[in-house]
């Protein structure tokens, strides 16, 4: 009970992510869908969190995770803080599933950082002189 994220209780260690998901759900009952992009902050088989921001969302909505956007999950909402929801999973996700959203993160991540890195920026405008050069 000291634990007041309720670690005790879960099925499946939630493992740290940061990635760009979409989340999509009906409105108007079934007449439009809509789509917004949070941040992934946390994953396990059978949920996420993700933060929102002040956005409202609603208690049912579907995630598409990573860059397959054939597939869409089934999501819960079954916690909000002010600007993050927790959901649970529709379906179990496998472990290697996660694993590979994991390490989309962390490449993203570090063509991110490489293209905001001075250094890696010189070298860049270097390749590029000597391609010139090399076409000229």
């Amino acid at each position: 009970m000291n634990d007041p994220a309720g670690a005790e209780r879960r099925r499946w260690a939630r493992r740290s992510i940061s990635l760009a998901v979409r989340m999509v759900f009906p409105t108007h009952g079934l007449k439009e869908v809509t789509e917004a992009t949070f941040d992934l902050r946390d994953i396990s088989e059978g949920g996420a969190s993700l933060f929102v921001g002040s956005i409202a969302t609603p208690d049912f909505f579907y995630l598409q995770l990573g860059q397959d956007a054939a597939e869409l999950i089934g999501c819960y909402t079954v916690n909000r803080t002010v600007d993050t929801v927790s959901c649970r999973f529709n379906r179990l996700l496998d472990a290697r599933e996660i694993e590979r959203l994991i390490e989309e993160s962390r490449m993203v991540r570090e063509t991110l950082d490489t293209l905001f890195d001075p250094q890696a920026s010189d070298e860049l405008d270097s390749l590029f002189e000597k391609a010139g050069e090399l076409f000229s």
